[in-house]
């Protein structure tokens, strides 16, 4: 099913990595209501569906995840650089 994530009873909690960064979540249903119109296929066989999108979620979340940290390094290499060149100008 489709369902707005802010919806009462769904709760979200992310499953940290080691150095605190996350990419999979936990996902609590409790108690949730949702209108027949967001039934993705046929009642039933929900699980034939998570099949074929998980396996198009994956990759993805991977190499979105590579990009966030390769972004995170980029940008403290240029702080890094933006200091230097602030300290060498300060000599000079």
């Amino acid at each position: 099913m489709l369902c707005d994530m802010k919806s009462k009873g769904i709760t979200v909690k992310g499953i940290p990595y080691m150095d605190g960064a996350h990419v999979y979540n936990e996902v609590y249903l409790d108690d949730v209501h949702m209108p027949a119109k967001y039934i993705i296929g046929q009642e039933n066989e929900g699980w034939a569906v998570v099949n074929v999108l998980a396996g198009f979620e994956d990759p993805i979340s991977i190499w979105l995840w590579v990009l966030s940290r390769l972004w995170k390094r980029l940008l403290s290499s240029v702080t890094l650089t933006r200091e230097m060149a602030d300290c060498y100008h300060k000599m000079h």
